[in-house]
């Protein structure tokens, strides 16, 4: 796994001049290197943490003009997708790791050390959550039982057309794809940690 996750040098990490548009494979062995924007180096390749707003949509965003306008537009920091279908419902907190500069240079290289980097944030921003928070966080119950309690009452044919469209209501972006990856290529193992923690078994239970 270290390999797929590893840091991917600062060599395979370019930034094109926004009107420039990709050409050729995915490599960018065909595009202009005149166009690639000269930044300052890094002193070193250790994940720098990001605050701000994150622009979540269902398409890719993929044209460096368009997101240069909305970033200044919007004064958001990324581009996401996930989170498209959840933030409306209610209150969360994205996490991302940021692979690619949201132009039509993008590519897959970053993909799994943004994904590390991601998980690894999340991990230790779990331990400063006190559980005591979790049960404060507004949630519309009321909500969930006026879209519920009525399917009870329904025929079964009925019930299950009426889950299909809740289903549909809380994520309205087709994950199943990116679900099947995720199962297909999980480790053996992996997030077990979270439900051995003690902390996660009191959350679990509530104070006795």
């Amino acid at each position: 796994m270290g390999d797929t996750y590893r840091y991917q040098g600062a060599d395979h990490d370019q930034l094109f001049d926004a009107s420039y548009d990709h050409s050729g494979d995915e490599a960018c062995n065909e595009c202009d290197p005149k166009f690639i924007l000269v930044r300052p180096g890094r002193n070193s390749s250790t994940p720098n943490v990001h605050y701000g707003n994150i622009a979540s949509g269902n398409e890719v965003m993929k044209d460096g003009t368009t997101r240069d306008w909305i970033a200044e537009k919007e004064n958001v920091i990324c581009f996401e997708m996930e989170a498209a279908g959840l933030m409306d419902n209610f209150p969360c907190l994205v996490i991302k790791g940021v692979c690619d500069y949201a132009d039509s240079h993008k590519n897959k290289i970053w993909q799994p050390y943004a994904a590390a980097t991601a998980a690894a944030f999340a991990r230790a921003l779990l331990g400063f959550v006190d559980e005591q928070e979790v049960f404060k966080t507004p949630v519309e119950i009321s909500q969930i039982h006026d879209l519920i309690k009525p399917i009870s009452d329904m025929s079964e044919s009925i019930r299950s057309k009426e889950y299909s469209k809740m289903i549909q209501w809380l994520s309205s972006p087709n994950f199943w794809g990116k679900q099947v990856d995720v199962f297909e290529r999980a480790q053996r193992g992996t997030g077990r940690w979270i439900f051995e923690d003690e902390r996660f078994k009191l959350w679990l239970t509530g104070p006795a």
